[in-house]
């Protein structure tokens, strides 16, 4: 092996251990932290940065444009201001994070008096002051409402806390001891990132380690190159409709073009309708993020994601509009909405530039605030329970949640009913709520929650899109004695009037025809349910569709259909 051949080896193995030591920070971070958000619904991101503010490794892709750009604005911020242990902080998402709740710290890895790279984490802290325990607001009219906006200060200097720095921003959270501890294991994740980097300098030199940093960008810019290039070039259109604000009913458009060129592909979402009032508007950093989920669900797994990327990748943008809001727009809930248009608006549009990525994995989520009945402060969330949307690609179902919220590890009924005053009374699949294809996508599932009268509730939860091939709509009712009941779009801090919270989650897209469809996997979804008799005669054709499982199905012998068929 020659000497240019052991260096480009060397290089591979330190592209890798840089990806785990991204692993080993999230672990931490997700073990270590109070904020259910963090260490269940698994909100937040750890990554490896170059001195310019390139995200090198992270271990959370959908947080790539906001890590980045906050990584930017930090270290443009406090250039030849970091010392080795200094700790900068910053929440105010018109500087890079997403929302208000998103706490970024960002430590540098100096070694000889020189910076090398920066460790940077994120993590949702559960509140940040604002009009509402919790730090969403739904009529919000600028993000001063939905929560106090830190702007980049040091929360550690020469590895030394600034405690009146520390205690001033703990001061405006009403779960201040809750968030010093996130804030405490946000900072030890990267004391652990630096650690393990300083390590691998150790073991194998700092300008290999230097190398390989670069190289990991290159990697990721050259095989994205390589897969764009491979695409026909062509252009198509898309666009989404956000239909409430948090005030009132709106038509809110969300237009994307994407258009392949070469070894170019440009996201172009300046068409999009202006910003307004309420908490769904989005900042530059989340929708660039959210804008390239499609593309994520096309790349190997062997390519990282990193700002190589974004090299490769144009995200047009314009300022003053709902997908890149200007301050002091509220943004507070656009990680789902606007997200979740973001999202299927810039899928349509890779539909029509290019079909083999056709995938709409974008999530819809309602917002589901419950006070409970003691330390009111600690609100739960039971929405959590109505996230689906999981869309079906080519040659597998849809299953559970979609893509873009799949990281979450959401606590069983068992565990919920056993440490909640909110228990759940039912929770099923609804029969036909699936999107039909030859790929079916994932079937909605329905909650039914109990809430005691007059507990204080807030609600965001505007019907969601629906259609045949996208699957059934999501959305949430007041219900009494089993019987739904009026309930409006929104709903901010009022007391609840009905016995139960019936929370039906979207249905997952489908792929393809459905008239192509393995008719024994239409068996199959019939005898689980999934999908009416009726349904499988007038959507896929199956002749005579059986409600009774053959002796090899009772016996649990049934055979797999073919490809993946959810089964």
């Amino acid at each position: 092996m020659t000497a240019s051949e052991t260096g480009v080896v060397d290089l591979e193995i330190l592209r890798h251990k840089l990806q785990a030591v991204t692993v080993e920070m999230a672990s931490m971070l997700s073990s270590g932290a109070l904020a259910p958000s963090i260490n269940e619904e698994r909100d937040f991101a750890v990554g490896i940065v170059s001195p310019t503010g390139e995200v090198v490794a992270l271990d959370n892709p959908l947080r790539l444009g906001a890590l980045e750009e906050t990584a930017r604005g930090l270290t443009r911020y406090f250039k030849f201001d970091m010392q080795d242990g200094d700790v900068a902080l910053v929440s105010d998402p018109h500087r890079g994070p997403r929302t208000v709740h998103d706490w970024t710290v960002l430590m540098p890895l100096i070694i000889n008096s020189t910076t090398v790279l920066h460790l940077i984490a994120v993590g949702h802290v559960r509140d940040v002051g604002g009009m509402l325990g919790g730090s969403y607001y739904p009529p919000a009219e600028d993000v001063w409402g939905e929560g106090v906006p830190l702007s980049p200060v040091k929360v550690r200097r020469y590895g030394r806390p600034v405690r009146d720095i520390v205690q001033t921003v703990l001061l405006n959270s009403r779960l201040e001891d809750e968030v010093a501890r996130d804030l405490e294991t946000l900072v030890a994740s990267l004391h652990l990132g630096r650690d393990r980097l300083n390590d691998l300098v150790q073991r194998y030199g700092l300008e290999l380690v230097k190398a390989a940093a670069d190289y990991t960008l290159d990697y990721t810019e050259r095989r994205v190159r390589s897969l764009v290039a491979s695409w026909p070039d062509g252009t198509g259109q898309g666009e989404a409709v956000l239909t409430h604000n948090g005030v009132e009913s709106i038509r809110g458009l969300v237009k994307a073009r994407c258009t392949i060129d070469g070894e170019r592909l440009t996201i172009d979402l300046s068409d999009s309708d202006p910003q307004g009032i309420g908490f769904v508007n989005s900042t530059a950093g989340n929708t660039t993020g959210l804008a390239l989920a499609p593309l994520l669900c096309v790349l190997g797994r062997d390519i990282a994601v990193n700002s190589g990327l974004t090299r490769v990748v144009d995200i047009v943008l314009a300022p003053g509009s709902l997908v890149h809001a200007d301050r002091p727009a509220a943004v507070g809930w656009s990680p789902y909405h606007c997200g979740s248009e973001i999202v299927e608006a810039v899928s349509e549009a890779f539909a029509g530039a290019l079909s083999a990525v056709a995938v709409n994995p974008g999530a819809s989520r309602p917002l589901v605030v419950v006070a409970p009945d003691v330390d009111v402060m600690r609100r739960v969330d039971p929405g959590q329970f109505a996230i689906g949307r999981g869309c079906a690609i080519d040659g597998v179902d849809g299953w559970g949640a979609a893509a873009t919220l799949a990281r979450a590890s959401f606590p069983s009924i068992e565990a919920w009913n056993s440490t909640s005053d909110l228990p759940i009374r039912r929770m099923e699949l609804v029969e036909d709520s699936a999107g039909s294809g030859e790929w079916r996508g994932a079937a909605a599932v329905e909650v039914l929650i109990d809430i005691p009268i007059d507990r204080p509730i807030t609600l965001f939860a505007p019907p969601s899109n629906s259609g045949e091939r996208r699957g059934a709509g999501g959305f949430v009712r007041f219900s009494q004695d089993g019987v739904d009941m009026p309930t409006p779009a929104v709903v901010v801090n009022e007391p609840m009037r009905y016995r139960s919270l019936r929370l039906v989650s979207a249905g997952g897209p489908g792929y393809g025809d459905p008239l192509l469809r393995d008719p024994s996997a239409v068996q199959a979804d019939v005898l689980d349910g999934l999908i009416s008799p009726r349904d499988a005669i007038r959507t896929y054709g199956l002749n005579s569709p059986d409600r009774t499982p053959s002796s090899s199905q009772r016996q649990g012998t049934a055979s797999t259909p073919r490809g993946t068929h959810g089964r």
